[in-house]
């Protein structure tokens, strides 16, 4: 069967895409992962769409290499609410990529916009309202946690060993664990 890590060849998107094939197998973890990412009051998730590598709303894709003010993963609904989510894996989070992603979906008439910052390392910077910052290893815990009722958090939880394995094993330069 073919991993869900050969989608990209950055190992942010990798991990991106992980989790939103994860989310969008098992919609019952979605509730769970928005309160988790800091979401107060999220919206029914029955009307939530799933997007990588897309500026919300938008239906075309972009390409991975020319995805700059694009978010790595994308939570939304059609009356405007908005996660919109940056990866970092290889380099250091930034604020102001993510700041960027909040001005693109508000470009595009969403709000309220919510904004989380994915990263190996613990983000000690101001954030933006409506913002959160969480590490990969506090992501791959809460898929552990949720494991023992989804079969999709425990193979994507999985699937997070065999990748950090993998890029140790070829000496890429992951800053940190996840």
């Amino acid at each position: 069967m073919r991993s869900i890590f050969d989608q990209y060849s950055q190992p942010e998107n990798r991990l991106t895409h992980a989790l939103a094939c994860t989310l969008y197998a098992d919609r019952s973890l979605l509730r769970p992962f928005l309160k988790w990412a800091g979401m107060p009051d999220p919206p029914a998730t029955a009307k939530l769409t799933i997007t990588q590598q897309q500026i919300p709303g938008e239906s075309v894709s972009g390409d991975e290499n020319e995805a700059r003010g694009v978010p790595d993963l994308c939570i939304f609904d059609e009356v405007g609410w908005a996660l919109v989510i940056e990866s970092k894996v290889q380099s250091k989070p930034s604020i102001d990529q993510l700041r960027r992603h909040i001005r693109t979906a508000e470009r595009k008439n969403f709000g309220p916009i919510h904004a989380m910052l994915l990263s190996v390392d613990i983000v000690t910077e101001s954030l933006p309202d409506r913002s959160t910052a969480r590490t990969w290893r506090d992501l791959y815990q809460w898929l552990h946690d949720h494991s023992a009722g989804s079969i999709h958090a425990r193979e994507c939880a999985r699937d997070f060993e065999i990748f950090e394995s993998k890029m140790v094993a070829l000496d890429y330069s992951i800053r940190g664990t996840i």
